[in-house]
């Protein structure tokens, strides 16, 4: 994959964590989804031995299928996103178990869930709490795992102190309205500097409004960075502002806006404090990592600006203790080095009851 998001990022590293633990994992993914070739779509199957990757080769969706029979686990990303997940279910077979995982891409939502049949062998394991709650309104069998960071990349960025900080905002994600990169603009002074990362469109309507937002403003639409230099601004911020709402502009709901937080993660990973909305994913990070007094009311401008002018009067020693203790949090909570591991022992656990069966 050349360009990922979140959801694309976080499967790729639980097969990693997957291959770290079990020796090889292999990570099959679209590089085209036409509907009307559905079996014929060209597929990648990308094969890892300890995090390394061994081969990688394409194939028609159709060969995809014939090679499912072969594994004794089956992990589904992304499962209320197409309808190429029926052709997969109906390829595995009852001696196999099935994972799930969805990361907010709901096209398929409805459908799924009114086809959808329960089996002792199925296992939804979510990427928060809040999104297992959510899961949990259809089926029972359900399970929620931390992740997001290495342990080895944490070892290698320094925290910077807070007064040696640039003293800019950063945001980071595609241009895309749920985010709510409007309310961040508008939470801005006029003397305040804001940096903008993520996929961009110059086409794009929200683009557009956001452009006009900024124009007697410092934003900075920085565009898509590779990770280095993400986190070296990151690292450089004075504080990471992520403002995704459950409302659109138009003030539709969108429960699914974030189901974790990866950004948040990476804040931390990177030494800057998250300033986030209190969106239900964001809360739930948030909380566990005490960091509740930088939590605003999603769309409310004027709180965010109080969060960010708290923030802006904090102290060396402040700064540096929240982050401390949010990152020793984060090694002990979300590494994927333990992940697999993590998961593995839950399904253990429950491996004596009706929710969940492996043979």
């Amino acid at each position: 994959m050349t360009v990922i998001g979140g959801g694309e990022n976080y499967t790729q590293n639980c097969t990693l964590s997957v291959s770290n633990t079990d020796g090889c994992c292999d990570l099959y993914y679209p590089l085209q989804t036409l509907p009307s070739r559905r079996v014929g779509n060209t597929f990648c199957c990308s094969m890892f031995n300890q995090k390394n990757l061994e081969h990688s080769f394409e194939l028609a969706f159709s060969e995809v299928l014939k090679s499912i029979s072969k594994y004794k686990r089956v992990w589904i990303h992304q499962y209320l996103a197409f309808p190429e997940v029926y052709n997969i279910l109906a390829s595995i077979s009852s001696n196999q178990s099935v994972l799930f995982t969805n990361h907010g891409l709901e096209l398929n939502e409805s459908d799924f869930w009114n086809r959808y049949e329960p089996s002792p062998n199925h296992l939804f394991v979510e990427v928060s709490n809040f999104s297992s709650q959510r899961t949990k309104r259809h089926v029972n069998n359900v399970m929620f795992e931390y992740a997001g960071i290495w342990r080895s990349d944490l070892d290698t960025l320094c925290n910077q102190a807070y007064s040696d900080k640039s003293t800019f905002f950063v945001s980071v994600g595609r241009i895309l309205t749920h985010k709510a990169f409007d309310v961040t603009i508008r939470a801005l002074r006029t003397d305040q500097v804001l940096k903008i990362i993520g996929s961009k469109n110059q086409h794009s309507l929200y683009q557009i409004f956001l452009i006009s937002l900024s124009l007697f403003k410092d934003v900075i639409f920085l565009g898509e960075l590779p990770e280095q230099e993400k986190f070296q601004v990151l690292s450089q911020a004075i504080a990471l502002i992520a403002s995704s709402s459950s409302q659109s502009l138009s003030g539709r709901p969108r429960e699914n806006s974030e189901l974790l937080g990866i950004v948040v993660l990476e804040a931390i990973m990177a030494g800057t404090l998250p300033i986030t909305s209190n969106q239900s994913a964001f809360k739930e990070l948030m909380e566990f990592f005490d960091l509740t007094d930088f939590i605003y009311r999603e769309r409310d401008v004027s709180d965010l600006r109080r969060k960010m002018e708290f923030t802006l009067g904090l102290d060396d020693d402040c700064y540096g203790e929240k982050i401390q203790r949010a990152q020793y949090l984060l090694r002990e909570r979300f590494a994927w080095d333990d992940y697999w591991s993590r998961i593995r022992k839950r399904l253990n656990d429950v491996r004596t009851t009706d929710t969940f069966k492996e043979d």
